[in-house]
């Protein structure tokens, strides 16, 4: 996650120099700093000079009637596109805060799945991942990095919390007991895998049909909007193929009558 830091640092510093440059421009006055905006879309800070033409073209639209500038933001996004890195994604290098919650994320879950004692699996496919990701970054195939990585992330999502649920459900409860052996079931009879499988390999995918030159919030929302209607749907599927199928199983082999002379109620046995 170093050069990922160091980028959105470099760019956080380069934000904030702009940013207090420009917050001092004044277009009645005709300030050099105004005056170099609109004539020449350029913002010299004491290190580094930023220019754009498509500051020049907005031209006097950045003031206000009293010749202050609308949105200092604006003006730093336009002059900071071309320096991001584009090895990386966006929202990694945007904010120096987006590396730092994705490393707590990361040793969060190596710390989850060493305590789940799947570490090996978890170090595994990561590994296979990093061999994906690593040289399609390189090599500028970066839809299919990001696939790689979403795909990696919900998998291992996926199987940390499919573990850590099976062990919240070792209590000595009839209906945990239940619960365990359904979430068994469903995962050797490949039921709940077969629809989580759909999802894994949909969401990640995606962002490749989604248009990017509509603006970012009509992606945002059409993604939000896709990626729930296939959850929804398949997450109904799942609930009423595993529901009516383990039921019906355990009435045709006999299974639930064994449970029935335990002491377990009708109750204990529907809620697991």
């Amino acid at each position: 996650m170093a050069p990922f830091f160091v980028a959105s640092y470099r760019l956080h510093l380069q934000r904030q120099a702009i940013e207090t440059v420009v917050a001092a421009a004044n277009l009645v006055d005709r300030d050099p700093i105004s005056v170099a905006l609109i004539e020449r879309g350029e913002v010299t800070t004491p290190t580094e000079k930023f220019a754009s033409t498509r500051l020049r073209s907005m031209g006097e639209e950045l003031f206000d009637r009293q010749g202050k500038i609308l949105d200092v933001s604006v003006i730093s996004d336009v002059l900071l596109a071309p320096q991001f890195p584009t090895w990386s994604p966006v929202f990694m290098v945007e904010r120096p805060v987006a590396p730092l919650v994705v490393s707590a994320i990361l040793v969060a879950s190596a710390l989850l799945a060493l305590w789940l004692n799947v570490f090996p699996a978890y170090l595994l496919i990561m590994s296979l991942s990093a061999v994906i990701v690593v040289p399609a970054v390189s090599q500028g195939y970066f839809s299919v990095a990001f696939v790689t990585a979403g795909m990696t992330a919900l998998v291992l999502s996926f199987a940390l919390c499919i573990r850590l649920l099976l062990a919240l459900l070792g209590g000595r409860w009839g209906w945990c007991a239940v619960a365990q052996t359904l979430i068994r079931e469903s995962i050797r009879l490949r039921i709940s895998v077969s629809f989580i499988a759909i999802v894994l390999i949909a969401l990640p995918l995606l962002p490749i049909f989604i248009d990017g030159s509509s603006p970012l919030r009509y992606q945002i929302q059409t993604f939000m909007s896709r990626s729930l209607d296939i959850a929804y749907v398949c997450a109904a599927c799942m609930t009423l193929t595993l529901g009516c199928a383990t039921v019906a199983f355990e009435i045709r082999d006999r299974q639930i009558w064994q449970l029935m002379t335990k002491p377990l109620d009708r109750f204990q046995y529907l809620l697991g």
